[in-house]
Formats: C-alpha cells, sequence, structure tokens
C-alpha cells in the first residue's frame, strides 16, 4: 500500500460554489476525486469551490493558494495562484504547478507537489468543509469506455424516463464531427434534452425528444447504445438514488410550516423562480385574505420588480435567442420605455421639479406650484420623483383645497373700523 505524505493544511476561506460552473456542461473541470478513491466505481467527487484559499505549511513555509476562473479551450476552469515569502506563481491550471513552481524557486530543488493531496482532498475535515451546503454531490462512473457524470437527480411517475424527473443532468466527453465535445444531458418536466458542446465553449447542436431513446435517435451516435444507457439511468447506483428520492408535497394547512414549505419551493419551483423573488409573501399574503381567490398572474407580477422580464423561446437552438435577448438588452429595447425613445412621464416629473426649484419657497411659491398635482398622485410617488417631504406635500393639498390647483392666494380685502359715534 501506497504511504501517502500528510500535510498541515488550513482553510482561510472555503469559497463558493457556482450552478453554471459546478452542475453545468463544463463540470468536468471542477471537480477532483480523492486521491485515495480513484479506482472506486461509482467515484465520489469534491467540488473545487471558487475563490476558496488555502494555508500549507512546507518545510517550515507557509504557502498561500488562492482558486480562481480562467478561460480555456474546454470552458470555464479553476485557476491556481501560490504565493510565500514574496514569491508568487504565475496563473497555473493545476494547483501541483502553482506550489512545485514557488516552492522550486525558494529552496533551489526539483521537489514535486500533488496539489490534491496538500489542499486536503484525502483531509477529512477539509473534504467536510468542501462538501458545506452541496445540493448533490456529483459522482462518475465507467460505462464501456465512457465516463458517464452524474450531475444531479430527480423523480417522477414517468416509465419512458426510467423514473428519473426534473432535475436529472448527466454529461460524458465523446467525439462529434471528429472533434472533442461535451454532451449535456437533462430530464425535464415532458422531453429529454441533449446539448452538444465543443471545443473552445461553442455550442454545437441541441436534440429534444419525448424519451432517452427518441433523442438519442436524433443525434445519430453511439447507436450500439440505448439511450437510458447514455443517459445514465439503468445504473443500478443512480436507480438507488432516484428511488430514494422523496418528493416533498404539501397541503392548505401546511402553508405556514416554512420547513416543509422551503423543500416544496426547492423540489417543484426554485429552478423556475429568480433568486431575488420573496416567493413565501405569495402564500402568506393568499392564506390571510378573507377571499379564498386570486388572480395568479397579477400575484405573481407584484413579486417580480419592474424590470424583471421572462420570455419563452420554442427554438430548438435556445442559446440563439439567448444571445439575441442580451443584444436587445444592451441596446435598451428590453425596459418599460426604451431608453432611446421619448420618455413622456420621465419627462413631465423632471419639468415640474425643474419647476419647484425655479421658486420660492412660500404659499405663492413653491406650495403653490405643488399644489397643481398634489391630489393627482400619491404621497409615495411625488415623494419619489419630486424629492419633497411629506409636509410639503400636505400643505400643497391644503393650498389646492382652499384656492384651487395652481390658484394664487388672494390677497384678504383691508377692513377699517370706525367708531361711530352715538
Amino acid at each position: 500500500m501506497t504511504k501517502r505524505k500528510k500535510y498541515t493544511t488550513t482553510l482561510i476561506f472555503r469559497g463558493h460554489l457556482a450552478e453554471d460552473l459546478h452542475f453545468g456542461p463544463f463540470c468536468h473541470n471542477w471537480w477532483i476525486s480523492r486521491p485515495s478513491e480513484k479506482i472506486n466505481n461509482p467515484c465520489l467527487l469534491y467540488p473545487i469551490r471558487i475563490q476558496s484559499k488555502l494555508l500549507v505549511t512546507l518545510n517550515g513555509h507557509d504557502f498561500i493558494i488562492e482558486v480562481g476562473q480562467l478561460e480555456s479551450e474546454f470552458g470555464p476552469h479553476p485557476s491556481y495562484i501560490c504565493k510565500c515569502d514574496g514569491v508568487q506563481s504565475e496563473i497555473c491550471k493545476t494547483p501541483s504547478t502553482a506550489i512545485t513552481m514557488v516552492y522550486q524557486k525558494i529552496f533551489q530543488t526539483k521537489t514535486n507537489f500533488s496539489g490534491p493531496e496538500v489542499m486536503g482532498y484525502d483531509t477529512p475535515e477539509l473534504v467536510q468543509e468542501y462538501l458545506y451546503e452541496l445540493p448533490f454531490q456529483v459522482f462518475n462512473y465507467s460505462f464501456n469506455k465512457l465516463r458517464i457524470w452524474i450531475l444531479g437527480v430527480g423523480k417522477s411517475n414517468n416509465e419512458n424516463f426510467n423514473f428519473a424527473g426534473p432535475g436529472f443532468k448527466s454529461a460524458f466527453i465523446h467525439s462529434y464531427n471528429r472533434q472533442r465535445s461535451i454532451f449535456f444531458q437533462e430530464v425535464e418536466f415532458s422531453e429529454c434534452r441533449i446539448t452538444i458542446y465543443t471545443e473552445g465553449n461553442r455550442l454545437k447542436k441541441t436534440f429534444v425528444g419525448c424519451d432517452p431513446n427518441s433523442v438519442w435517435n436524433q443525434v445519430g451516435y453511439l447507436k450500439q447504445f440505448r439511450g437510458y444507457q447514455l443517459f445514465g439511468l439503468d445504473n443500478q447506483y443512480v436507480q438507488n438514488l432516484i428511488q430514494s428520492i422523496h418528493v416533498p408535497t404539501c397541503s392548505l394547512s401546511d402553508w405556514t410550516n416554512e420547513h416543509l414549505m422551503t423543500l416544496v419551493y426547492k423540489h417543484h419551483l426554485k429552478r423556475r423562480t429568480s433568486a431575488q423573488v420573496n416567493w413565501q409573501k405569495l402564500f402568506k399574503d393568499w392564506i390571510s385574505h378573507e377571499n379564498t381567490i386570486i388572480e395568479l398572474r397579477s400575484a405573481l407580477q407584484n413579486l417580480y420588480s419592474k424590470e424583471y422580464f421572462r420570455f419563452w423561446s420554442r427554438s430548438t437552438n435556445p442559446n440563439a435567442d439567448k444571445a439575441s435577448l442580451a443584444t436587445l438588452y444592451t441596446l435598451g429595447f428590453l425596459n418599460p420605455i426604451p431608453k432611446y425613445f421619448k420618455n413622456n412621464t420621465e419627462t413631465f416629473w423632471q419639468c415640474f421639479k425643474d419647476s419647484l426649484d425655479a421658486n420660492a419657497c412660500g404659499n405663492n411659491g413653491k406650495c403653490r406650484v405643488l399644489s397643481i398635482i398634489a391630489n393627482a398622485f400619491s404621497y409615495e410617488a411625488i415623494k419619489e420623483n419630486l424629492k419633497v417631504s411629506n409636509d410639503a406635500i400636505l400643505a400643497a393639498k391644503k393650498h389646492a383645497y382652499t384656492c384651487g390647483p395652481g390658484g394664487q392666494i388672494k390677497n384678504k380685502p383691508a377692513i377699517t373700523y370706525e367708531k361711530m359715534s352715538p
């Protein structure tokens, strides 16, 4: 049995996970197997957390290792920088290169280091830190000459999907049109999807079918295997995971149970909801209403900001539509009023504010001008657009009531009193 050297490694900053990196098409770059578990099948993987920082003591010197991100010909990739005693490595693709580079410069030796071991992937305490708040521990296994990665599991009652459901994702690397390509596979509510990426992070093609077999028939590659096998749905370990999933449900009486509602939300809605939305508010408001019926569309709109837009595409290549929408947004055409069009509402408020600023304080000045619109808009709208106080608005409302909107204060008639003698 090979002896492994033990290192004194301290995690300074845990770093974080990124959905598009760790559970997306280029996940192969962001997970690592523990040195002691490489031969396992299936092999559990551990995340390389972006922006993590470690300290390791080597030969009495403290080395700092920082994890970043760089773009490579095979998609987003971790980058590593090592520092010690004023010596810093270049941006490297592997921790082994970064550590070895700095160590050799300081000690003038040819000593080499295993990056994963130095970073503590064989240290139980550090491994638990790497697994912190991990939604799913990715693993891979050998199938024929392929290495299939399972990035997430979901459950359904659909026999055509081998009971997999939304959230199931898998991937493997294989050639497509004589190019090294990533086959990224997803199970959705009523369809299965395969997206193929080639070198340089380029989307090659997307296929959609009613089940794993039909979608792989469209791809036309690896015909010697069934779609279920290529998706990873016939693997016993995968099936055990799927069957162990408990699909959370709730009834009206459970709406106040925050823990259960959070489980239901994560399983059914999280992938389809903006992270900025306070989704609990919908249920809290609904259950507090005397009326049991709500208009759902308007209730959902109230949860989102005015700047939020959602688009649906029927394209087989939705990434092309995504690029078009990004261009439209950059040009200002996805704003409620495009920035290159005349915004009459904004013009109105700006002109009114200029008029207020040009007048002096007092009943025949700012108060009189503000009285023109004081009863036509809410306190909030006037305060937000004109930056005036509640007292100023109240005075303007009184002015409008007494003299009319924008009316001039009439001078009171001079009254002369004369005492009449008897």
